[in-house]
């Protein structure tokens, strides 16, 4: 973890910690108007809630394990949802006060207000099952097929040979290092990997090198062949020809 990432997340705890001290301190007065300070009461627990989503994201991004990928992307999701959450209470705060001050009662703003909020929160919800509004399998690592050429051929396939060239991000180097060791020894473990047609592609070679730039050239170096299916011309057998012989 970068200082960076460390101070962000320690800030993220910080303002946690205040929001649910001030939170404390409000209800053991007890003395505040409830109309106002229930809002005020929301924002602030969910305020706290949203900065420890935040500083565990901070925490655990760029982690290798299953674990790590686990809290990253619920500590998202509950970021998204109580963002929702405290763009309610300090709507349902604002339209109190300006109620209480002879305002309009703003019951229409209500309405579509509400509406929204609830779309927006079923969105997010059905976001996981469905994979729209937020997706939660994005990975920070991509391959491309740098070049291939052709190397044998047999009377039924093209056999093809190839490079191909993995490119993996994280914020240090450290994490990096254990992000390639970790892609590489799956990769080894397989000897092949399935392309979009279903038909196998054989890993030939498995090479990485983690001081290599990961936007200009890619760590990972994988020598690969695959083969393509030669598709011959099927005549159709001619039936029930009649010929007759003159002379």
């Amino acid at each position: 973890m970068t200082d960076l990432a460390s101070f962000q997340a320690i800030s993220e705890f910080w303002s946690a910690a205040l929001c649910f001290i001030t939170a404390i301190i409000l209800l053991a007065t007890m003395r505040f108007d409830k109309k106002r300070a229930w809002p005020i009461l929301g924002m602030l627990i969910t305020n706290a809630t949203l900065n420890v989503a935040e500083a565990l994201a901070y925490l655990f991004r760029g982690g290798e394990s299953q674990a790590a990928f686990t809290i990253v992307r619920v500590a998202n999701f509950t970021v998204f949802l109580h963002n929702l959450f405290l763009f309610f209470f300090v709507f349902h705060f604002i339209v109190t006060v300006i109620k209480e001050n002879g305002g309009p009662n703003c019951r229409s703003e209500r309405i579509i207000v509400y509406f929204l909020l609830a779309a927006s929160i079923v969105l997010l919800i059905l976001s996981r099952p469905c994979r729209f509004y937020y997706d939660f399998v994005a990975t920070n690592h991509y391959f491309r097929l740098d070049n291939y050429e052709l190397s044998q051929e047999t009377h039924t396939v093209a056999w093809m040979d190839g490079q191909v060239v993995g490119h993996v991000f994280a914020p240090d180097a450290g994490a990096r290092l254990r992000w390639i060791r970790a892609i590489t020894d799956d990769l080894a473990v397989r000897g092949e990997v399935v392309m979009l047609d279903t038909s196998p592609m054989f890993l030939r070679r498995v090479k990485a090198d983690s001081t290599l730039d990961p936007l200009a050239f890619g760590q990972i170096n994988l020598g690969v062949r695959w083969g393509i299916l030669r598709v011959h011309p099927y005549a159709h057998r001619i039936m029930n020809v009649n010929t007759t012989i003159k002379g």
